[in-house]
């Protein structure tokens, strides 16, 4: 979220269409993702594999990773909108790769944060095709 306001406070033209789309992106790709946790209410790995050595703690559920999911929206949409958009994805498999060190999430949880992270871009880059919704950003 950070970004998309820097870039709409500091860019020009561009950067606040980009900004806006970010936004709003980011924010349904967020609730949806916490809706999918509630409905599918994983545990994190850390409190079924007793072996496992934890470096955070998380107090919500662990599928679909929200960091992943997050990173990804993120890293398509500019990349997508500046370019080099197979630099941009290498961001959120770095995220997952921490995600899975940091003992908070499943391979699973990863892969379905990746995937669920380009669905929301589609649906909503889909969405963003009707000229109600498009007048607005």
């Amino acid at each position: 979220m950070a970004v998309a306001l820097i870039l709409y406070l500091l860019g020009g033209e561009k950067e606040k269409h980009v900004a806006k789309r970010l936004f709003v992106i980011l924010l349904v790709t967020y609730v949806l993702v916490q809706i999918v946790k509630s409905c599918v209410m994983r545990p994190r790995p850390y409190t079924v594999l007793s072996t496992l050595i934890v470096v955070s703690l998380e107090s919500d559920f662990s599928f679909p990773s929200g960091h992943t999911a997050l990173s990804t929206v993120w890293s398509y949409v500019l990349g997508k909108n500046y370019g080099h958009r197979r630099y941009f994805m290498i961001i959120p498999i770095l995220v997952g790769i921490s995600r899975l060190y940091l003992g908070v999430h499943y391979p699973s949880d990863v892969i379905g944060g990746f995937l669920f992270g380009i669905f929301t871009v589609y649906l909503c880059e889909y969405l963003f095709m009707n000229k109600t919704i498009r007048k607005y950003l």
